[in-house]
């Protein structure tokens, strides 16, 4: 019995890991929404995968008849464990797409004068458009990056413009067109 939890504990790491690497390959390279049924599953691949993966374990747990029923109990149970923490693990509740990448990209070009550009800090959740706001240039700030809306995705999964940046932004652009 103990080398077949040893064998689904080993089962599930690699299962965490794989479904990491997955999530990390859609957050670099995500699907288009145009096809919801491609989107959903290249999204939640990890969590069918793992599902599939640990499905038939489970099923021969529970048949196998050499197995006494505590011990079905036992290892049963942690199977089913492992595939809810597999399946959770797999499962992107926030997936990303090509045109929200492509929208965010956008909204900065158009509030930046052209340019991709963006800051963020190490522990930050939004990347800015102005080295300089105060969200970021505090004290306890000890690094700002610099990049594309690309890398700040890539890097710190990072998905939110700053407010303060974007009010500034949007009343430096009416200033600029009222005073043309």
């Amino acid at each position: 019995m103990g080398w077949i939890i040893g064998l689904i504990i080993g089962a599930l790491i690699f299962a965490v890991i794989g479904n990491l690497l997955w999530e990390k390959a859609n957050r670099l390279d995500p699907a288009s929404e145009k096809n919801k049924f491609k989107f959903f599953v290249q999204n939640q691949l990890g969590a069918i995968i793992s599902v599939l993966a640990f499905l038939p374990l489970v099923v021969l747990i529970f048949t196998n008849k050499n197995l006494s029923g505590k011990q079905k109990g036992i290892v049963g149970s942690i199977a089913v464990a492992a595939v809810a923490i597999a399946g959770l693990t797999g499962t992107d509740f926030d997936p990303p797409s090509k045109e929200q990448y492509a929208e965010q990209t956008r909204q900065v070009e158009i509030l930046n004068n052209g340019v991709n550009s963006v800051y963020w800090t190490k522990s930050g959740k939004s990347y800015h458009l102005y080295q300089d706001c105060s969200y970021i240039n505090t004290v306890r700030t000890k690094e700002i990056f610099e990049g594309k809306v690309a890398q700040a995705r890539e890097l710190k999964k990072i998905t939110d413009l700053c407010d303060r940046c974007q009010n500034m932004a949007k009343k430096a652009k009416a200033l600029e067109v009222s005073t043309e």
